[in-house]
């Protein structure tokens, strides 16, 4: 008895130390994906898992979702993304799915997290949102099924899954595996119920028992220590993203994600220093939606806001690699195209935009027509910085307003003598 609650006491020091570690890491200055990679081996470490998996969902702000991996892996590379994963973590209403282990569905059932009738993978949270880890026993899979392929040429039996998740806001999943084992046990007596047994000598003759590829357990402390490493994972993954959607609604418009005007200053000042180092033509544009204001008056703001967002996706679709378009504010749009050799390539971009607002827009089960006026200031004959150039080219949108709308103005000095 003492040894065992030495043994105890051991282990929670060992699972304390752990925790401590890890909240350190995930607080450091180190870079976010190292700092990732090793929570990750520390918690296969501290499990005695012989590998794992780190999955982020894709931020709002970010391009991709981010994996982790160390150790033993299951043969499909991005299995989180699977339809069979994204069943597994939504409650499927097909019954042929891989299961928890029986241990695993006794032990939330003593919590009062599963009833028998819902034995399915995802735990319900506890009562403080946070959801528990649970176990997917590899063995009781039904054959064939695409997530189980994932592991039929592995030595993983089975995985603990921690939901990164609090209440309904889920960032990823970490999970651990475990390879199966083979065991032998060396008895004495026999192993069936027969005549033997009754007779003094024959009844204890020796028998191996041999079993081949049994799924571990996963003890209930294991769980907890999981649990809370996928809690400090999760608040950590969170605070990030709060920076980061910070910085990006700091350089970036609301309603159409388009980069705002700080954004578009900083971007346009570094392709102005890169076009003077490589001698190239750089064209700065003003781009203004024409009677864009009768649009809000008579049909409403609301759809005056879904018609901005169609008329960003139309400009973005035209755009060349390396092009930037931003919203400077209310109807008008600054562009700029870097990397020009010739005057008619520009003309060619603009002719394009403009053609692209003149297809009808269907909003509210209507067609609306819209056309848009374009001013263009070239780098370096309009002007040598940022302010000159916008300022150019808004002088050559009005030009082109004047002109009938629906048309391109390249910048002329004579403009501002009309003006």
């Amino acid at each position: 008895a003492q040894s065992n609650m030495l043994h105890q006491v051991q282990q929670q020091a060992y699972y304390e130390a752990t925790v401590n570690q890890i909240s350190s890491l995930l607080h450091s200055p180190i870079n976010l994906a190292t700092v990732r990679q090793l929570v990750l081996a520390e918690t296969v470490k501290a499990l005695g898992g012989s590998g794992g998996r780190l999955y982020f969902i894709a931020e709002p702000t970010a391009s991709a979702a981010q994996l982790y991996t160390t150790g033993a892996q299951p043969t499909h590379a991005r299995l989180e993304e699977s339809a069979d994963w994204e069943a597994l973590m939504h409650w499927p209403a097909a019954t042929n799915s891989v299961k928890p282990t029986h241990e695993a569905v006794a032990w939330e059932q003593a919590s009062g997290l599963l009833s028998p009738s819902t034995l399915r993978p995802q735990p319900d949270a506890a009562d403080n949102g946070i959801p528990l880890p649970y176990v997917l026993d590899l063995s009781q899979a039904v054959p064939g099924e695409a997530l189980a392929e994932a592991f039929t040429e592995t030595l993983i039996r089975t995985a603990l899954i921690v939901p990164l998740r609090y209440q309904q806001q889920c960032v990823g999943w970490l999970t651990i595996f475990r390879n199966g084992y083979d065991s032998e046990i060396l008895w004495a007596g026999c192993c069936q119920s027969d005549n033997r047994n009754q007779l003094p000598r024959q009844s204890f003759e020796a028998w191996r028992e041999s079993k081949t590829e049994q799924s571990p357990l996963w003890e209930p402390e294991e769980r907890k220590l999981a649990q809370t490493i996928g809690t400090h994972l999760y608040m950590a993954a969170m605070q990030k993203r709060g920076e980061s959607m910070l910085r990006h609604e700091a350089s970036h418009d609301r309603l159409t994600a388009l980069p705002n005007r700080l954004l578009f200053d900083e971007q346009l000042s570094l392709a102005l220093l890169q076009a003077q180092q490589r001698g190239e033509m750089l064209a700065v544009a003003f781009l203004d939606l024409d009677r864009f204001k009768t649009v809000n008056d008579t049909l409403g703001h609301a759809v005056g806001d879904q018609l901005l967002k169609q008329v960003t996706q139309r400009l973005q679709a035209r755009l060349r690699q390396g092009d930037l378009v931003a919203r400077w504010g209310g109807d008008e749009f600054t562009l700029f195209f870097p990397h020009n050799t010739y005057i008619e390539d520009i003309s060619k971009i603009a002719q394009r935009l403009l053609e692209g607002l003149n297809a009808p827009f269907l909003l509210e089960e209507q067609e609306l027509y819209l056309s848009a006026s374009l001013g263009i200031a070239l780098f370096p004959y309009d002007g040598e910085n940022a302010t000159i150039l916008l300022k150019n080219a808004d002088t050559a949108m009005y030009r082109a307003k004047q002109q009938g709308r629906n048309n391109y103005q390249f910048y002329a000095p004579e403009m501002n003598n009309k003006a």
